[in-house]
């Protein structure tokens, strides 16, 4: 995998990530690597283990958390840190097996990120083991940090498998 190496840029939006299957002890390094990346090691439940924030471009310094981790996401360096990014904090990507449509909802109507503070699901069909819904979320209330949303969980012949409502409180960005 060459990753990030040889790259003049990367869009301020954009990341890439690493999935390493099972978890496993990640070695990066930043050689042939022309802009300074912040590296989240991600454990397997999405949970942020360690930040090595603004790795030099070039450096041939083994970086890594010390324990096994899932995957490995790279941003532009200093976007943690822009972003109020810390250890302990969730990464929800499908590979993760923990992506929410709702909270991505959130994110589009605030800006931030958020938690879960309620989730109800009103379950409309039986629905086999594996099979991939489609989720139709809609933010329905925004009131100071709490958000509400509304989404219908479609099943691959276009019938409803279920019914979410769901209130989310939004984060506000860390100021220093």
């Amino acid at each position: 995998r060459t990753g990030m190496m040889n790259r003049e840029s990367m869009a301020s939006t954009a990341g890439m990530l690493f999935d390493f299957g099972q978890p496993r002890q990640a070695s990066m390094w930043m050689k042939d690597t022309l802009i300074p990346l912040d590296m989240l090691f991600i454990a397997p439940d999405g949970k942020v283990l360690a930040i090595a924030r603004n790795a030099v471009p070039g450096s041939l310094r083994t970086i890594g958390p010390g324990v096994p981790v899932k995957a490995v996401l790279e941003l532009n360096g200093g976007r943690s840190e822009a972003l109020g990014i810390e250890p302990g904090d969730t990464v929800r990507h499908e590979v993760l097996g923990n992506d929410s449509a709702l909270a991505w909802a959130v994110w589009s109507a605030t800006g931030r990120m958020s938690v879960t503070i309620k989730l109800t699901l009103e379950f409309m069909d039986i629905v086999p083991e594996g099979t991939w819904l489609e989720a139709h979320p809609e933010v329905t209330a925004v009131d100071g940090d709490l958000v509400h949303v509304r989404a219908r969980l479609i099943k691959p012949d276009g019938h409803i498998a279920a019914r979410a409502d769901a209130v989310f409180r939004s984060l506000r960005r860390r100021t220093t």
